[in-house]
């Protein structure tokens, strides 16, 4: 009687087995699921995190920035909401040029920069000369921090060329 019931056993083992072995992995996968998020890395204080992208990241960037050129050049409200006008023209000139498809990846560059400088033209029509003179030490200052990081990636001063092709 014992050597019948064996195979019927062996069925009900593997059955039963199996069944455990479903059960605990669907209570992992519930567990897993109902798991606390792991916290968001760790920001500046300014609120900003490193590498930030998109458009929230650009946006705490350039009120970053607004806020600085505020503070070192001194702005009086009237000239700070005049140069704030200035910024999101210039970023909604930019936004057409790179949509355009029409233009080349050097094309898109040079109209950039021409922007850019116009908008800095405009800029310090705006500023007192003493200003004019920060904000010109200002920019010289971030230009330099600039071209040494295109040191850092391979490229010398002033170029544009990729790293490892000069």
């Amino acid at each position: 009687m014992l050597l019948t019931k064996r195979p019927e056993m062996k069925t009900h083992l593997k059955i039963l087995l199996n069944l455990a072995t479903f059960a605990f992995l669907s209570l992992a996968a519930v567990r897993a699921a109902d798991a606390p998020v792991p916290a968001a890395p760790a920001e500046h204080e300014d609120g900003g995190g490193r590498g930030e992208r998109g458009e929230a990241g650009r946006a705490r960037l350039q009120k970053r920035l607004q806020e600085r050129m505020t503070k070192e050049l001194g702005l009086t409200a009237d000239q700070e909401a005049k140069i704030k006008v200035l910024h999101e023209d210039e970023k909604k000139a930019a936004e057409t040029i790179f949509a355009n498809t029409a233009l080349t990846r050097d094309q898109k560059r040079d109209q950039r920069m021409a922007l850019r400088k116009s908008t800095e033209s405009q800029v310090d029509a705006i500023l007192t000369p003493e200003q004019q003179k920060k904000a010109a030490e200002l920019r010289a200052k971030v230009g330099e921090k600039m071209r040494e990081r295109g040191d850092r990636r391979g490229q010398h001063p002033g170029t544009d060329a990729e790293p490892g092709k000069n």
